[in-house]
């Protein structure tokens, strides 16, 4: 007998198609990479998110364009250092067993390098902003 407890809606599908979903794949995944990990231990925990609070104060108390200027510029660069690290470990992760040179369109390879430069996308589209 099939045991459906700890599965969603999808995966209850998928197993009577003799498919398996996206939590399938990442559930093996980790399963399969437990010696990994326990070789190469990583953190437990998400990055801890930084306190905007001052921004948001300084941005609601703005009154002018230039002010509002300061405090954009002033957060961007406080988040560029964070955001050029994730876009870096993209590229590392496309750049994974040299797969990135043909990768094919929707490739892994290819959509990590797409999501390296997205990754830099909120500075690019912030500094078009200003005037």
């Amino acid at each position: 007998m099939y045991d459906n407890v700890g599965r969603d809606a999808d995966q209850i599908h998928a197993a009577r198609n003799n498919a398996a979903t996206r939590n399938d794949l990442k559930r093996w995944a980790r399963r399969d990479a437990e010696s990994f990990r326990n070789a190469h231990p990583l953190p437990d925990r998400p990055w801890p998110a930084p306190d905007t609070t001052p921004y948001l104060d300084a941005l609601a108390a703005a009154q002018t364009p230039a002010e509002i200027e300061g405090v954009t510029d002033h957060v961007l660069d406080a988040f560029e250092p964070a955001l050029h690290a994730l876009s870096d470990y993209l590229v590392a992760a496309a750049h994974w067993q040299h797969e990135h040179r043909d990768a094919l369109k929707g490739s892994p390879s290819h959509l990590l390098m797409t999501a390296a430069g997205q990754a830099l996308s909120p500075l690019a589209f912030a500094d078009e902003a200003r005037p």
